[in-house]
């Protein structure tokens, strides 16, 4: 049953997150970190044990240690909660089957058809998919309930809630980064919680389903137990179900602003120049190898030749991410230096500063509000604002002749529509063809309404003053 210790492990005691609940776990100090848990179900002399997501390999010693812990040197393990079919969720039980032959699998037979190629007994499992009702009751009067949430991140996904004690196991739904010490989800833990979810969730519309079966159980989750990160409790538990039912994941992100994108990047690559700079190299060296995950996650920014090309989360994220390492464990000075730098380079770009936390405390990442991008509220008074709702019809090149006539240019002012554009929703933009400033200089006109509606508001809070009529085509 022994297998190879890792060197570097961070043991952790076990401790109990509610009624003979526990987390036997191990910490690594990596940003991305396993939880496993162990429930006894306990009445009179009856005794079951049962460990929820096991874990992988390189955890096992700990495991085991703190398993043992619990129940003492004879335990014995009765069952085993797979919510997926990864690796690190699972593969421990295998070795747990190999010492305790009758431990009976429980999963969803999307996952089995993957997990019993690990070696384990397929007469000692049990699918989920046999209780109609998604809830099975133990023998000492516990009842368990099965909360499929397909394609979070797998098809077979699901959630396990012990209505007794009214936690759930959510696998990597809620799953985060172990970017600040402690076991339990603050505010500041959203941070790693939104990285993980856009990199692994494949869709909100998949996140949402998912949420919806978990608001249908009842009574309401207590607790919010994922293999990742964080335990969320209390007030948190809505909170941040709220939260991550509005956040675009996976392919939503595809959908992002392309204009807005690539100025970002633009403005990634100038803050790092600008720090190469003027910057003392050691810092610099400090900051730019703070942009890299370590090996248990992947990375957020794809980087060549000291140059990030591409993003893989929200944009407005990954800058708060990219400032919360760039300002860490700064002196106070290099601090407000680094503040005065990103502020003029956002501002230069016409990237929105309000909402970015550039006050980083050292002893913990601190995240962005809420709602970090939104579309921005009209500068003009209501009177200054031209009737949109009878606009079927825009000349855009009327407004471009206009742009290029108030900039005093003998081109258009490409950051004037460059500001336009920023304004834009990424899918009107998509419908309308128009990835770039190029895209935009080559329309003619436009009928559509959406498209008019943004252009109209974006073009008059910018130039100050309502759009004359050689530009806008009413209907009457």
């Amino acid at each position: 049953m022994k297998k190879p210790s890792i060197s570097d492990v961070i043991a952790s005691e076990p401790f109990e997150i509610a009624k003979n609940i526990y987390w036997v776990g191990k910490k690594t100090g990596n940003d991305l970190e396993m939880n496993v848990f162990l429930r006894i179900f306990e009445k009179g002399k009856q005794k079951i044990n049962m460990l929820i997501d096991p874990g992988p390999p390189s955890d096992f010693d700990i495991i085991e240690q703190n398993v043992k812990k619990v129940l003492g040197n004879d335990y014995k393990i009765h069952f085993a909660f797979i919510n997926h079919q990864d690796p690190d969720v699972g593969y421990n039980a295998i070795y747990f089957q190999r010492y305790f032959p009758n431990m009976q699998i429980i999963t969803m037979e999307d996952t089995w058809r993957l997990i019993k190629f690990y070696g384990f007994n397929p007469k000692r499992y049990i699918p989920v998919d046999r209780f109609k009702s998604r809830t099975i009751k133990m023998i000492t009067g516990h009842k368990l309930v099965f909360v499929p949430t397909p394609y979070c991140h797998f098809r077979g996904a699901c959630a396990l809630y012990d209505v007794t004690e009214r936690v759930l196991f959510t696998g990597d739904l809620f799953g985060g980064l172990s970017d600040s010490p402690g076991f339990y989800a603050d505010e500041q833990s959203w941070s790693g919680i939104k990285i993980f979810q856009q990199i692994y969730m494949p869709t909100n519309i998949a996140v949402e389903n998912a949420l919806g079966a978990i608001k249908r159980v009842d009574p309401s989750p207590a607790l919010i137990a994922p293999q990742h990160g964080k335990i969320i409790k209390n007030e948190f538990v809505n909170h941040f179900i709220a939260k991550l039912k509005t956040l675009a994941v996976g392919l939503d992100l595809a959908d992002q602003n392309k204009i807005l994108v690539s100025q970002y990047i633009k403005a990634f690559n100038a803050i790092i120049q600008q720090i190469k700079l003027k910057i003392d190299k050691e810092i610099y060296d400090s900051i730019f190898s703070a942009l890299f995950t370590d090996e248990s996650f992947p990375e957020i920014f794809s980087i060549k030749d000291e140059e990030i090309y591409e993003v893989k989360i929200a944009v407005e994220y990954a800058m708060q991410f990219f400032l919360n390492n760039t300002l860490k464990n700064q002196s106070d000075q290099v601090k407000r230096d680094l503040q005065f730098l990103v502020l003029h380079i956002l501002t230069d770009l016409n990237l929105p500063t309000e909402n970015l936390n550039l006050e980083v405390d050292d002893a913990t990442t601190n995240s962005p509000d809420d709602n970090f991008i939104s579309e921005e509220a009209s500068d003009l008074k209501e009177e200054n604002t031209s009737d949109e709702t009878n606009i079927s019809h825009l000349n855009i090149r009327n407004l471009l002749q206009l742009i290029e006539d108030e900039s005093g240019s003998d081109k258009f002012n490409e950051l004037t529509v460059l500001r336009i554009m920023l304004k834009i929703p990424p899918d009107v933009l998509k419908r309308n063809k128009v990835n770039s400033y190029d895209d935009f200089f080559q329309l003619e006109e436009t009928d559509d309404v959406d498209f008019i509606k943004y252009i109209i508001r974006g073009s008059e809070q910018i130039l100050g003053h309502r759009l004359p009529e050689s530009v806008l085509n009413q209907e009457i």
